[in-house]
């Protein structure tokens, strides 16, 4: 498959963009440590699976009576023996109480599914963009897909893109082998914390019926089949020097229930296509990490404006 040049174009500008590869880091009240992170791109393979991946889920066998609506009311998808309609939601909670109030989920099976989970319902009823829906099906001997980009619910204005039968998963290995499927620029809205938080991500769209995902549709043979995923193709980066020394941080996820860090001095290095191999450097939200003379704890990550929020624990120097 030939080198997408979209993408390529993509990371000129990026490169141009944010061609400072230290960034700013800034201490408030002599206990509070903001860095200030760019987008690159790079090998997802960097990164543990569960922070990389997207995986899309049509809802014609578990929600039938919304899959339904769904054919109903969107446009331009080939009618193909085998195809279906598929989504990512960013919020699986938003989605189910969607579902609830259009009436195509009953009440009892909203409140198990709801059941013993700590949800902030006050984002439910908010228009967010965070839904991404797409077409895949068999035609003519190959897999097709079809992704609704700009989100109308049509997609007669949307690329078709096909792979074939015997596409395996297992072939992608480098950057450059990611940057040859097709790419797509994800907009996202986040309801987190009382506010709304607007990102996008750059993520490489292909299929992959055999990855350990599809174990969940023992009962839904086409959504195995016909399985569609995304690797994220962007991280964000940063360095700092602290106490003359100088330390390198790279973050990925894409919310903060799936936020991995991985940090380590200038004097190591990272595996560039390795995950396991960075296994030592990796952190998550609220761990603590040493630098330089002094400890510190994750706090948070803010996803709109790229900057990480690290607190110096007490009685360090």
């Amino acid at each position: 498959m030939r080198i997408n040049i979209y993408l390529l174009t993509v990371s000129i500008l990026l490169l141009s963009f944010f061609v400072a590869c230290v960034s700013e880091n800034k201490v408030i009240n002599n206990d509070k440590l903001e860095i200030s992170l760019n987008k690159k791109l790079g090998n997802p393979n960097f990164f543990k699976n569960r922070v990389t991946e997207i995986h899309f889920v049509s809802p014609l066998d578990r929600e039938k009576k919304y899959y339904s609506h769904l054919l109903k009311t969107t446009k331009g998808y080939p009618k193909l023996d085998t195809g279906m309609i598929a989504q990512k939601n960013t919020s699986l909670w938003r989605y189910y109480y969607k579902l609830y109030k259009g009436g195509f989920l009953e009440d009892s099976m909203v409140i198990k599914r709801f059941e013993g989970q700590n949800n902030d319902s006050l984002g439910y009823n908010l228009e967010l963009d965070d839904e991404l829906l797409l077409f895949t099906g068999i035609r003519n001997d190959k897999q097709i897909v079809i992704i609704d980009e700009n989100k109308n619910y049509d997609f007669s204005d949307d690329k078709t893109v096909q792979f074939d039968l015997d596409f395996s998963a297992d072939s992608l290995k480098s950057y450059s082998d990611y940057a040859s499927l097709p790419i797509i620029n994800r907009t996202y809205e986040l309801f987190d914390k009382g506010e709304i938080i607007k990102y996008s991500r750059f993520v490489a769209i292909y299929p992959n019926a055999n990855h350990q995902f599809t174990s969940f549709f023992r009962k839904s043979p086409i959504n195995k089949k016909l399985h569609i995923m995304g690797k994220y193709l962007d991280y964000w980066h940063g360095e700092i020097n602290l106490d003359n020394k100088k330390y390198t941080f790279h973050c990925q996820g894409s919310n903060r229930n799936y936020l991995t860090l991985l940090i380590k001095p200038d004097s190591l290095e990272f595996a560039t296509d390795d995950f396991g191999k960075n296994l030592d450097y990796e952190y998550l939200l609220k761990d603590t990490v040493q630098l330089a003379n002094s400890s510190f704890v994750i706090d948070s990550f803010d996803y709109a404006k790229s900057k990480l929020i690290l607190r110096k624990l007490a009685g360090n120097s």
